[in-house]
Formats: C-alpha cells, sequence, structure tokens
C-alpha cells in the first residue's frame, strides 16, 4: 500500500521514470525549436565578421596608398625647390600614386557602406527574431523546470506517510517478533568423551524391590 516504505520507493521509482520521459521532451523540444534559428544566426554572424575583416584589409590598403601618396609629394616639392630634372619623372610618379589612393578610399568607402546597410538590415530583421527566441527559449526552461518541481513534489507525500513504527517497508514488525519467539533455538551438540580413554555408559540408580509380606 502507499503507506508502506515500499510503496513511497515504489513512487519515487515511477517518478523517476517520468522525469526521464519529461528529458528526453524537452531535449526534443529544443533541438525542434531553436536549433534552425540558431545556425541562422550563426551564418549571419559569420558573414557580418567576414565583411568586418574585408572593411579592414581595404582600409589597410586605403591608408597604404595615402602614405605613399605623401612620400612622393614631398619628394616632388624637394626636387621641384632643386630645380632637378627628376621633378618631371617624379610628378608623374605623384599622379599614379594618387589614383592608387583615390581607387582605394572608393573600394574602402564602398565596403564601408555596404557593411552598414548589413548591420543595419540585422538589427532591423534579425534583432526582434533573437528577442524573440531568445524568451521562447527562456519560457521552455521555465515549464520545464515546473514540471519537474511537480513531479518531485507529488513524492513528498508518500514518503511523509510512511509510519515506521508500526510497519517497516510494507513487513509487519509484530508478526516479525512472533516468528523469532516461534522459532526452535539450536540444541547444544552432545559432549565428546576424552580422548584416548572410552566412553563410560551411564547405569541408572538401583531401586529397592518390594518386599513380599
Amino acid at each position: 500500500s502507499d503507506d508502506t516504505l515500499a510503496g513511497a520507493l515504489a513512487r519515487m521509482g515511477s517518478a523517476s521514470d517520468t522525469l526521464s520521459l519529461v528529458s528526453s521532451e524537452h531535449a526534443n523540444a529544443e533541438e525542434k525549436q531553436f536549433e534552425a534559428p540558431l545556425k541562422d544566426y550563426i551564418r549571419t554572424i559569420t558573414c557580418v565578421k567576414a565583411a568586418l575583416k574585408i572593411r579592414t584589409d581595404r582600409r589597410l590598403t586605403y591608408t597604404t596608398r595615402l602614405a605613399d601618396l605623401n612620400a612622393k609629394q614631398s619628394n616632388l616639392e624637394r626636387l621641384r625647390m632643386l630645380n632637378s630634372e627628376k621633378s618631371y619623372t617624379a610628378g608623374l610618379s605623384v599622379q599614379a600614386a594618387q589614383g592608387a589612393t583615390d581607387a582605394a578610399r572608393e573600394e574602402f568607402a564602398t565596403v564601408s557602406q555596404r557593411l552598414l546597410r548589413e548591420m543595419d538590415r540585422f538589427k532591423r530583421e534579425k534583432a526582434e527574431d533573437m528577442r524573440r527566441t531568445v524568451l521562447e527559449y527562456i519560457e521552455l526552461q521555465v515549464g520545464y523546470n515546473q514540471r519537474m518541481e511537480e513531479i518531485w513534489a507529488g513524492v513528498i507525500p508518500a514518503l511523509e506517510g510512511v509510519d515506521l513504527s508500526t510497519n517497516l517497508g510494507g513487513v509487519n514488525v509484530a508478526g516479525v517478533n512472533n516468528f523469532e519467539n516461534t522459532v526452535p533455538q539450536p540444541q547444544p551438540p552432545p559432549q565428546q568423551a576424552y580422548q584416548g580413554q572410552p566412553q563410560q555408559q551411564q547405569v541408572p540408580p538401583h531401586q529397592p524391590q518390594p518386599t513380599m509380606v
């Protein structure tokens, strides 16, 4: 019955089986509801990281071209001050460096604008999806833990209702005591004779015979 320790332990075992089933259902629900959104977020973040790397590379190219242009312009000014014949060649070099710098600057600006547009789109579209996904995940965890608590709470009354003073694990204590009292006690073994001497037989005491009158 439920008021025995055995019955309470059986309730606990049943609760453990139910918890195992609930945990399996919870894991399946997590995979079904959140696996696809998380993969989509990971892909988006990977694309953003790749775009940031491209922007960093384009900025490095632009700053390198700009530094080269500044160096060639300084060299051109120095040659012009010296009225050097090399100033014409230096001027052509400055024009080429200027073109390379302008192209690098335009490419850097294009990549930066594209990245800003993607980030703005991510904020508009993915941020709300991510908020809703996180909220649903928290609600799923709350429901799961509430079910776990309810299952364990159902076992507590069964354990608290066990009366160990009269019934232990479904076995009647009084019956056990009576059984122990009715069990015959073992008899001591017969005494053995001393080794080397024959055992003497006991002779019954002599009884007087009745006298005939």
